[in-house]
C-alpha cells in the first residue's frame, strides 16, 4: 500500500490519539491530533467541540493506574475502529471506539462501553462493577 494512502494517515492519527489518551499525555498532546469541530459521543455523554471535550471528559483523563490493551484495530479510508480493554483495581472494561479522521485530524469519536464498568475502573463506584 503506498504511503500516501489515506488509510495510513487514519491509522497514524488514531494510534497516536489512543496512545495519548490511554497514557495520560495531557490535553496538549490530544489537542494537536483533534480538529476544532471534534465530536465525542457515547451513551454517557455527547460533547461538541475540541476545547469543550478537553475541558470536560478530556480534563479527567484516563485512569492513572489503568492497564490498557489494544485487542484489535481496523482502518479504512477516514474510519478507524479500535477494540481495547482496560483493567484497574481488579476491574475490567471492554471498549469499542469508532474514530473519524479527516485531513490528518480526529473529527469524531463514538465509544461503545458499559458505563458502569467504565466507572468501576475509574474507581467511581464502591460496588463491584461486574454486577
Amino acid at each position: 500500500m503506498p504511503n500516501d494512502d489515506p488509510t495510513n494517515e487514519t491509522a497514524r492519527v488514531a494510534r497516536a490519539y489512543h496512545d495519548a489518551w490511554t497514557n495520560r499525555k495531557g490535553p496538549e498532546a490530544l489537542r494537536e491530533l483533534m480538529g476544532e469541530e471534534f465530536v465525542f459521543d457515547s451513551a454517557m455523554m455527547h460533547i461538541e467541540g475540541r476545547e469543550e471535550f478537553l475541558a470536560g471528559a478530556g480534563a479527567n483523563g484516563w485512569p492513572e493506574a489503568a492497564i490498557t490493551t489494544l485487542l484489535a484495530e481496523a482502518y479504512d479510508g477516514d474510519h478507524a475502529f479500535q477494540l481495547y480493554t482496560a483493567t484497574n483495581g481488579g476491574k475490567e472494561v471492554k471498549i469499542a471506539e469508532h474514530l473519524i479522521i479527516r485531513d490528518g485530524q480526529l473529527v469524531a469519536s463514538e465509544v461503545v462501553v458499559d458505563g458502569r464498568r467504565l466507572h468501576g475502573i475509574r474507581g467511581w463506584l464502591t460496588t463491584d462493577a461486574h454486577t
